[in-house]
């Protein structure tokens, strides 16, 4: 499967980049037009030169990507993707889940990430290790009942804290050891 998306991913990237560079000057390239277009108004001209750049970058990540499935890792299991560093960049989730972090939208992502990464490592421990960490961690459940002014603040320090960690580090600090 991996082998199919390489090859859509490089056929698509490769005919945008020759579309654009490749073929002699035919006046039918989009970035000279687009560039014109934005002329008119120097704030849009930035802004357009921005997202081309952006685009370009784009293009050439899916190009890399798309190379890397089809010749190198076409033959891998999803498992064994999900433990490949492609296998973090994504556009889909990715700007709009940290726009929903960054915006203070009542959303607490990290917070309910450190309390499933909670809940699982109370799998693998004896019913009294799980009720020691559970009493040293139980305060994390109370967040979502307060929403005074106050507590929305600390909820939502404490979400951009744990962001910064990983889920061993959080674990840790909500317990008070780091």
């Amino acid at each position: 499967m991996l082998r199919l998306k390489g090859i859509i991913y490089l056929a698509l990237s490769s005919l945008l980049i020759w579309h654009e560079f490749g073929t002699p000057k035919s006046g039918n390239e989009w970035i000279p037009q687009i560039e014109k277009w934005a002329s008119t108004n120097p704030t849009l001209d930035f802004f357009v030169t921005i997202l081309l750049l952006v685009c370009g970058i784009v293009v050439l990540l899916y190009f890399f990507k798309g190379l890397s499935f089809t010749f190198i890792m076409g033959g891998l299991t999803k498992e064994e993707y999900a433990r490949t560093p492609w296998a973090k960049i994504t556009f889909s989730g990715s700007i709009s889940s940290h726009l929903a972090n960054s915006s203070g939208s009542g959303k607490n992502n990290n917070i309910e990430k450190a309390k499933k990464y909670r809940d699982s490592k109370f799998s693998t421990m004896s019913n009294e290790e799980m009720a020691n960490d559970y009493r040293k961690t139980a305060w994390i459940d109370s967040l979502d009942s307060n929403s005074t002014k106050n507590a929305s603040k600390a909820k939502k320090y404490i979400n951009s804290k744990l962001s910064t960690m990983d889920n061993e580090t959080s674990y840790k600090w909500l317990k008070g050891e780091k």
